[in-house]
């Protein structure tokens, strides 16, 4: 529900107006370490006093954060402007309000950007097509935003945050009007949605990884600081795959899997080598589950044989962190499958029930490791 704060002006005054730049709608997940800071860059519309900072956040626990606002240099940010008053985090997603210790005068038409940073690790959104999120971890929340921003450890082009700065003191005459409506700072715009916790985070494999010796955790190998699970080069079952836990799922839920993966150097004969993720569909049976599969063997859940030729969805050889995401919905009606001398056919639709994510570094024949590090999974984001 939107909350607006009424004005009626009965006299002639100046009327205070208040304006925004930065992203107002959400996306997809993405998190930010703890003490590590993230920035993404917007072109400011009017001119006028930045009095605070919205961002559609929440903690991987409970915690405290800061933002804060950046010139911008080059391309990247540069020199700390202002930064904001420290705001509690809770654990659900919400838009939180980061007041600025001191207004800033900002410039319509200058490119700014806007930053957080938390004492614990930041749920964060990111908007697709709007730009980039810079992070590094120069900093930490106890010393607040380094000056300048600091070299950039990482960048994801995919789209800027869902963070926009709040700027008022623009005045104009007003003569007597009709009564307004002025959204508080404070307002969540329309596109709010109920979001999910985090259901797999890098630990959730440690019981599969902890079965296997293919694969083990790499502290040296780190992504944004944090450890990652190094998968290869051992040929133990046939695979390298890492498995999650299991999720349960109903027909029609939005799922959103992602994986940082960083592969090493090496040429390879296969012709889908590297590290990817993906995720098996499960199904309900009187036995207690069991994997909905076609009859070559393909679990129904992605990557399917296209994907897997096309490449979006893994790393290949020599290339360093980069983000991986699956952004799809469970079938709301699939249908097993089997082969005969006439063809292949359709049995009686199944209901999937679960799902089970995983990773692996594809190639069991390459003598090559690939690290995973900061997954993520969330139901209906």
């Amino acid at each position: 529900m939107l909350s607006f704060l009424a004005t009626f002006e009965i006299n002639p005054v100046s009327a205070t107006t208040t304006s925004t730049f930065g992203n107002s709608g959400t996306g997809y997940i993405d998190t930010n370490d703890a003490n590590a800071q993230s920035v993404s860059y917007f072109k400011c519309s009017a001119s006028g006093q930045v009095t605070d900072i919205m961002a559609y956040v929440d903690g991987a626990s409970s915690g405290k954060a800061i933002a804060a606002l950046y010139a911008v240099s080059g391309g990247s940010a540069s020199t700390l402007l202002a930064q904001s008053n420290g705001v509690n985090l809770g654990t659900s997603y919400s838009w939180v309000d980061f007041p600025m210790s001191s207004s800033y005068s900002v410039v319509s038409g200058v490119t700014y950007g806007l930053a957080i940073m938390g004492n614990v690790a930041v749920n964060l959104n990111i908007v697709s097509g709007t730009g980039q999120r810079d992070h590094n971890a120069v900093s930490s929340y106890a010393g607040g935003f380094a000056n300048p921003f600091g070299s950039i450890w990482g960048s994801d082009g995919s789209g800027a945050m869902a963070i926009y700065a709040v700027v008022g003191g623009s005045s104009s005459p007003s003569p007597t009007q009709a009564p307004t409506s002025t959204p508080t700072p404070t307002q969540a715009p329309a596109q709010v949605q109920t979001q999910s916790a985090n259901l797999e985070p890098l630990s959730a494999f440690y019981p599969d990884m902890n079965a296997w010796g293919y694969a083990s955790l790499d502290y040296s190998t780190t992504h944004n600081g944090d450890v990652s699970i190094r998968v290869g080069p051992d040929y133990v079952r046939g695979t390298r795959e890492v498995d999650g836990a299991w999720i349960g799922v109903n027909p029609g839920d939005h799922i959103v899997f992602s994986a940082w993966i960083k592969t090493a150097q090496f040429t390879s004969s296969d012709v889908c080598p590297g590290g990817r993720i993906g995720m098996d569909f499960y199904i309900s049976t009187p036995q207690g589950g069991g994997i909905a599969l076609n009859s070559d063997g393909t679990s129904a859940g992605p990557p399917s044989n296209a994907q897997n030729f096309a490449g979006t969805w893994r790393v290949t050889w020599g290339h360093d962190w980069t983000l991986i995401t699956w952004d799809v919905y469970v079938p709301t009606t699939y249908y097993t499958q089997y082969s005969s001398n006439s063809g292949i056919h359709s049995c009686a639709p199944v209901q999937i029930t679960s799902l089970v994510p995983w990773f692996d570094t594809r190639a069991v024949t390459d003598n090559a490791y690939s690290w995973f590090s900061d997954t993520s999974l969330y139901v209906n984001p």
